[in-house]
Formats: structure tokens, C-alpha cells, sequence
């Protein structure tokens, strides 16, 4: 598995080549990724624009890509080898609003936003894995 990270503010991206590609949690699926766009936001944290980023970090919130490995108890329309995008924010994956698929409305307020304080690009967060 592939990607370009941030290392140190400020510096080109760094290609990494790491690790295996990851299983679908409970509740989620793995994605690999095809695209990723990278936002102005992207840039400006990457220069250093948000000190709270923690390094090395995944770029990239707006991610397309195919389903290769699904939860098997999860409901959806879904199906291994759909084209799918990924929707770049998740909450804490345990309350009963992250359970029931609404992240936006955590009940303990954890906000993960891929390529913020999360992986985005090949975004691994508890909404599911990417690579």
C-alpha cells in the first residue's frame, strides 16, 4: 500500500510504501482509493496552516475509489467491486448516532475529518478502511 504523506511542514510530500491493506471493521468496508482530491485546505495545512494537524498525515477528503472488502452485516446496496466515494468525516464509531450511521451527530463530539486529524487519501478511520 501507497501513499503520499506530509512528514514535516512546509516540505514536499513523501511517498511511503507500508504496511498491508487493511481488513473492513465492524460496520464498514475497505475502499481502494482512485482518486483524492486535495483542497485548498489540504495545501494550507500542509504548509502548516494548523498547528493541531499531527504529522505524518494522509492528504485528501474527496475520495473515490472501488469496494473491495465489505462487513457482511452491514445493510446496504453496496456490493465488493461498486465504485463508491467516501464521505470524509466520522465520529467516535461507539454512540448510538455513529452506530446508526449519522457521524455528523456524535454524541461525545469526536470529529474526524480525513486529511485533518485522520488519514484522508486512504482514509482508516472507524467509517471503514481505505489503501
Amino acid at each position: 500500500r501507497r501513499s503520499q504523506k506530509v512528514v514535516e511542514f512546509g516540505k514536499p510530500l513523501v511517498l511511503v510504501e507500508e504496511g498491508e491493506v487493511p481488513t473492513a471493521p465492524r460496520g464498514g468496508a475497505v475502499v481502494k482509493v482512485a482518486f483524492a482530491g486535495v483542497c485548498h485546505t489540504d495545501v494550507e495545512m500542509a504548509a502548516g496552516g494548523d498547528p493541531s494537524m499531527k504529522l505524518p498525515r494522509i492528504l485528501g477528503h474527496e475520495i473515490a475509489g472501488t469496494a473491495v472488502e465489505m462487513d457482511p452485516t452491514v445493510i446496504t446496496d453496496v456490493k465488493v467491486g461498486d465504485r463508491v466515494v467516501v464521505y470524509g468525516m466520522g465520529g467516535c464509531s461507539k454512540c448510538s448516532r455513529c452506530e446508526e450511521g449519522c457521524p455528523i451527530e456524535c454524541l461525545n463530539f469526536k470529529k474526524n475529518f480525513s486529511g485533518a486529524n485522520i488519514d484522508g487519501g486512504g482514509l482508516c478511520s472507524s467509517a471503514g478502511g481505505c489503501w
